[in-house]
């Protein structure tokens, strides 16, 4: 098993070698110091990490706080902050990031090498959780989905099939929302977000939902399609499979209050079945 690889965010040269010597001794690699925030969020793509410590007050255009805000929109690595001194705004900015403590310089050893130690038994513990918790929900959604499909013919009349997705969205939307509005923040947004930023990450957030339940999907800039789905070759005798999905897609971005609708294009005579989902804006 690998070492922990931690890297240091420090401008002060000195500093930064006193922790790179310590936490190598300590048995951890350090693959990375950087001295200004760009360059951190640079190298952090290259040599990813496991733990991040960062001096909150660095030079160059931003700190030390806004290069955590930056490297945690690729990278889900406990931060602690080291610092002599800061002010009462930069702390609570610092807090929102949700750190998993701070050091003081000067430093004392034992209390270095013990919140290093702790941050990385804490996240590992999350990271459990957090695995196990994503994969129950994901059966749950599997399970729902497919124990569906058994009262499903092709015979199935519009009424009936209104209705049967009208009950499918609101299991769906009951099993599915809280989580995706844990994970996009939409409830955390200000009062003047940027649309743009909030399609981005819904677009990879139900990309990756698709490719989670087991489908094959490909993103675009305003679009992804999915070249295999759960239901195969069904959807040619029963096009309400391709309208579950279509639900699936259509509700969720409606959840993120952006002003658009959901185009949907399916070739079902083609194995496997090809769907293709685009987004449009007024």
């Amino acid at each position: 098993m690998s070492n922990p690889k931690i890297m240091i965010i420090e401008d002060d040269a000195i500093t930064a070698l006193e922790l790179k010597n310590k936490l190598e001794l300590w048995g951890y690699d350090v693959p990375a110091v950087a001295s200004y925030g760009k360059e951190a969020i640079e190298l952090v793509e290259t040599t990813g990490a496991d733990l991040i410590l960062a001096d909150i007050v660095i030079k160059g255009d931003i700190d030390g706080v806004d290069t955590i805000k930056k490297i945690s929109e690729h990278l889900d690595a406990p931060v602690l902050y080291i610092t002599a001194h800061v002010d009462d705004e930069t702390f609570e900015r610092a807090k929102q990031t949700k750190p998993y403590g701070y050091v003081l310089k000067p430093f004392n050893d034992q209390e270095l090498k013990f919140n290093i130690g702790n941050a990385l038994y804490k996240s590992s513990l999350m990271n459990n959780e957090e695995i196990k918790a994503q994969k129950d929900r994901l059966k749950a959604i599997n399970d729902f989905i497919l124990s569906s499909t058994p009262a499903l013919t092709s015979n199935i009349h519009i009424e009936d099939t209104a209705a049967f997705l009208n009950t499918f969205a609101r299991t769906f939307e009951e099993m599915v929302r809280p989580q995706m509005e844990r994970d996009l923040g939409f409830k955390l947004q200000t009062d003047d977000p940027d649309p743009v930023q909030i399609f981005e990450d819904y677009l990879e957030w139900i990309s990756k939902f698709f490719s989670n339940l087991g489908y094959s999907v490909k993103t675009g800039s305003d679009e992804f399609k999915v070249s295999e789905c759960l239901w195969g070759s069904q959807t040619a005798d029963n096009k309400i499979y391709c309208l579950m999905c279509r639900t699936m897609a259509d509700i969720t971005f409606k959840w993120t209050n952006l002003d658009g609708w959901l185009e949907q294009e399916y070739r079902i005579g083609v194995n496997p079945p090809v769907c293709r989902f685009k987004y449009k804006f007024y």
